[in-house]
């Protein structure tokens, strides 16, 4: 695995300020769609909008196997 792009980092810097989403969602670019805190989607997002989608531990590391997958 390459080390996490800064992309990766900031998608876990944003989950580490935000502890109480428990799922992130994300664009190809990075850009943040939508998130839960238990239940569904905060902003109502579509499947098809949630390109990445990341849950439980939200480090670097685990966004970038997301990114990459």
């Amino acid at each position: 695995m390459t080390d996490p792009s800064s992309t990766a980092t900031q998608i876990a810097e944003f989950a580490e300020q935000h502890s109480d989403y428990t799922a992130i969602a994300f664009d190809n670019d990075g850009k943040i769609i939508d998130w839960k805190t238990s239940g569904d989607w905060v902003n109502g997002s579509h499947e098809g909008e949630r390109i990445h989608v990341i849950d439980g531990d939200i480090t670097p590391e685990a966004v970038q196997r997301v990114l990459d997958s």
